[in-house]
């Protein structure tokens, strides 16, 4: 094995690629022989062993192939559980004088593993400070994989306190870590009490002087203000605006970039992300190119949806309708909106273009590496789901290579409806009825695909419930701002940021406080200080931001089943959510809006633009539908295969 080597990786419970990584855990687990030479420990090697802890990982997640009868699986596990003395015995071995001869063959996808281990098996206490500062300069250690480990942070604090004063990453870094809104998917940094504020102020200060700049950190830096564990003088601000107002005269291009306000490509870098679209107008996003090069199996490719490009969130809802939530006071209130009318904003614009280009950028580097995008859509309908989920009988049609744009799209829309028609079709009968389909005349609508579970998606349907989430939430809330108290967007920040009390308010904030006490809602601590319930609130932020709850993620929640009990939730079974209905329908038809492009019904009925550019921009946003597509019915095979495996204990 060496640092190509590309082995058994465990990414999460839910991942796409947890079939195809149990089928590989499986060969290495019917391989092993605890007898063989290579396991002595002299012969043991370390990717060997980053690749048996990861399946470790896999099988303590309780995952399984439904393949496995329950036999085989507890003979697997047996054998796995054999891993563990193993790995132990491997890492209380490791000293530096290992780490130095073995580092460089560490395969890529292993390197937060082995750090993982760093910490986890204490390898840490038998390297002394010199040799970690040595091993940090010598391999050229990424920051992130550090500053992710706490144990290690802490142990080496002078260390990696004298690393980041030597990396070109730790501005940026420090401003995520003190300024970077902190997101369910965020990365977690921890930085060393060593590094005090003026010698994180002074790196900040190179940064903004340095040429490699990025704008997305400088106008965060100048947009937000002092804080007492950050305190950002005004000259530093200053100087942030002006290399801001700068930075746009010099030039640069990139072959596998599309730019058009942002950038998004790919290039050699260590990282296997760097996204930085916290400012809207100019976003910045580069993936690794030999990273790709070295993940090409067909999960993975589908993963990045996922977790790279960020097509939906936790829940597994789409990021790409416009929310309420998203568009600005003027937005909201400036000009005629027609009463069939999507409503956009320069936030949902910005998603459109980023979704696009990130899409259309990993189609053609993807190609670079001989592989079709539209070929890895058609193995998940026919080969993924039948080997994963004993699914047979979907089939995906895909426009030939040498298909015009415009040939492209005509076949995307019509390979859409039939997709939503055999998924209908499989949901209804527990099966595809060819012969069913076949003599159907009626399209698919968007709001009528059902889905396997009866309680999918949850509304709030109550007023009460609504008013109190608009008290909380919204930047609009009477309760938003008091004296000496004020920059926060919403109540609910106030109090998490601040201790207040009741008598910080006026009369009229007074009143409307009371009512959320009588609900239940916040309540006084023993000093006075209003706290906020979070369950009922976790519920009610949910909805507020996302427009829609996803009952299954919420287990075992008492409260909601209380809600919906009340039908102060209501629950529908759809394969989408009611804003992805609404955007699906704003993208592909003209039955809900007049606004949108409406791509189905110009290409089927002939009223398509002619202009080659439009088709091959028309046909990436198709394929981002079909990619949608994927990840829910993924989710919902995954899903009822769960609601099965609960109800049967």
């Amino acid at each position: 094995m060496n640092s190509k080597y590309y082995g058994v990786k465990y990414y999460s419970k839910t991942d796409l690629s947890i079939g195809w990584s149990l089928e590989q855990a499986e060969k290495v687990i019917n391989s092993f022989d605890e007898k063989a030479d290579n396991l002595k420990a002299d012969n043991l090697n370390i990717n060997y062993i980053l690749e048996l802890y990861n399946i470790c990982l896999l099988f303590d997640s309780g995952n399984k192939l439904n393949s496995w009868c329950e036999d085989y699986y507890e003979s697997l596990n047996s054998i796995v559980r054999k891993f563990k003395p193993l790995i132990g015995v491997f890492c209380s071995n490791i000293d530096y004088s290992n780490i130095t001869s073995f580092y460089t063959t560490i395969s890529p996808h292993y390197h937060d593993t082995f750090w993982e281990l760093f910490a986890r098996y204490k390898i840490y206490k038998k390297v002394s400070s010199i040799e970690f500062s040595k091993i940090l300069i010598e391999f050229n250690i990424p920051l992130y994989l550090i500053l992710d480990q706490k144990i290690i942070v802490e142990y080496f604090d002078a260390e990696v306190c004298d690393y980041m004063k030597h990396s070109k990453s730790t501005a940026e870094i420090l401003i995520t870590y003190h300024l970077e809104r902190k997101d369910w998917n965020h990365k977690k940094y921890y930085i060393p009490k060593s590094l005090c504020i003026d010698d994180q102020l002074r790196l900040i200060e190179e940064y903004i002087e340095s040429e490699n700049v990025n704008p997305n950190y400088l106008k965060l830096l100048y947009k937000s203000r002092s804080r007492n564990e950050f305190p950002i003088p005004d000259e530093v601000r200053l100087k942030a605006k002006k290399r801001y107002e700068n930075y746009f005269k010099d030039s640069f291009s990139n072959e596998s970039c599309f730019s058009f306000g942002a950038v998004v490509g790919f290039d050699n870098t260590d990282e296997v992300i760097s996204i930085d679209n916290k400012d809207l107008l100019n976003p910045k996003i580069i993936y690794s190119h030999s990273w790709l090069k070295e993940n090409l199996n067909n999960p993975t490719l589908l993963n990045n949806f996922v977790f790279l490009f960020g097509y939906v969130d936790s829940h597994t809802r789409s990021t790409f309708p416009s929310k309420k939530t998203e568009l600005g006071v003027m937005e909201k209130i400036l000009g005629v909106k027609g009463d069939r009318e999507y409503d956009v904003g320069v936030s949902f614009d910005f998603k459109e273009m980023i979704s696009s280009m990130q899409i259309k950028t990993y189609y053609y580097e993807l190609l670079k590496l001989d592989k079709r995008l539209e070929e890895i859509f058609k193995w998940f309908f026919e080969e993924y789901l039948l080997v994963e989920f004993q699914v047979d009988g979907f089939i995906l049609s895909i426009p030939s290579n040498k298909s015009s744009f415009l040939e492209k799209v005509r076949t995307l829309c019509s390979e859409i409806d039939s997709i939503l028609r055999q998924f209908t079709n499989y949901v209804n009968n527990g099966e595809i009825n060819r012969e069913l389909m076949e003599i159907s005349r009626t399209t698919p609508l968007i709001e009528n695909i059902p889905s396997f579970l009866s309680k999918k998606y949850g509304y709030i349907d109550d007023s009460e419930l609504l008013n109190i989430s608009h008290q909380l939430f919204s930047d609009q809330s009477l309760l938003t701002c008091i004296e000496n108290r004020k920059g926060y967007l919403n109540f609910e920040r106030l109090i998490k940021a601040e201790k207040v009390k009741i008598s910080d308010f006026s009369n009229n904030q007074q009143t409307i406080l009371n009512l959320l006490i009588e609900k239940g809602i916040i309540y006084e601590d023993s000093h006075g200080y209003i706290c906020i319930k979070s369950n009922i609130v976790n519920i009610l932020k949910d909805f507020y931001y996302n427009e829609v709850i996803c009952i299954n993620y919420y287990k075992n929640n008492a409260l909601l089943d209380s809600l919906i009990s009340e039908n102060k939730i209501i629950c529908e079974s759809k394969l989408f959510s009611r804003p992805e209905q609404k955007y699906l329908n704003f993208i592909l038809n003209d039955r809900q809006f007049d606004n949108g492009p409406a791509l189905r019904n110009k290409y089927t009925h002939g009223n398509n633009p002619q202009n080659l550019e439009d088709h091959e921009n028309h046909y990436f946003q198709l394929l981002k539908i079909v990619t949608l597509i994927i990840i829910k019915i993924n989710e919902e095979f995954c899903l009822r295969d769960e609601v099965i495996l609960d109800n049967s204990f």
